[in-house]
């Protein structure tokens, strides 16, 4: 570590020695059991929008298409994504006589995910936001702005600890209070294993500091502010293969140099000892 190149965060949470391990319920990596225990999976998530249609396999993921409607069941996770693809993530402005309220919005959220139980404990609400599009009009010099999609997100957590990554998530859109655009679930059943030591904050921050990705950087010219740090577990995308859940510290910095004066980070560090 180099003195006066890092600045550790002002409060530094207090964990246990100890973590438990969580086993996920990862589907049989057999090809021919493999594409039953999918093609079941798939067609069970169809009946949730009354879908029917020809399984597609496209590798990673098992595919259904019907008219607009796209669903994809990731193999490796059984995570999924359902999207009506002419308004999911489209550009067209919300024509709706019913304008769409937060609260409203939030309940049939769950109400959609409790009916066909997604609705897991694990499961919290973080926030619901808006997709707004913008344009402007090179002659008129005007810019316009209209809502295109509401969305509903969530995260999971593990024993009051978040679960980090592109593989624990659920986002729910919506155009208006009556039409879901999309639904992506991604998220991986797990079963607790055994208990792991592991490594305080203060010997995790040590890691980061220690890293060669900063032996270039010097006091001089640089300063890395490392402003929190959290204990809980990492989830890889829906299409990798993962038999655990990783622990790891979520440590939040940023870089500020002469030539860069503002980066910000996000590193997943191993918390295992």
């Amino acid at each position: 570590m180099k003195p006066n190149l890092f600045e550790y965060p002002l409060n530094i949470p207090k964990t246990t020695k100890t973590i438990s391990i969580y086993q996920t319920e990862a589907p049989i990596l057999i090809e021919n059991d493999l594409n039953q225990t999918i093609l079941k999976r798939l067609q069970k998530v169809a009946s949730y929008f009354q879908m029917k249609g020809r399984p597609q396999d496209l590798g990673d993921r098992m595919a259904m298409n019907q008219k607009a409607y796209s669903l994809q069941l990731y193999k490796a996770s059984n995570a999924f994504w359902y999207a009506d693809l002419e308004n999911a993530c489209s550009e067209k402005p919300v024509e709706s006589d019913e304008p769409i309220d937060i609260q409203t919005t939030r309940k049939t959220a769950n109400a959609l995910l409790e009916q066909h139980g997604l609705l897991l404990p694990q499961m919290r609400y973080t926030d619901t936001g808006k997709t707004i599009v913008s344009s402007k009009n090179a002659l008129e010099n005007n810019l316009e702005s209209h809502v295109t999609e509401t969305k509903v997100r969530y995260m999971f957590y593990i024993e009051d600890m978040p679960v980090f990554g592109a593989g624990a998530k659920v986002s729910i859109g919506f155009r208006n209070p009556n039409q879901m655009t999309q639904l992506q679930y991604f998220w991986r059943k797990t079963n607790f294993l055994k208990e792991e030591n592991i490594l305080s904050p203060e010997e995790a921050l040590q890691k980061v500091t220690k890293d060669d990705r900063f032996e270039h950087l010097k006091p001089n010219f640089a300063k890395i502010r490392l402003h929190s740090i959290d204990l809980g577990y990492y989830a890889l995308p829906p299409y990798a293969v993962q038999r655990y859940l990783h622990p790891v510290y979520a440590v939040r910095g940023t870089v500020v140099t002469d030539a860069f004066p503002r980066y910000d980070f996000t590193w997943y560090v191993d918390c295992l000892a």
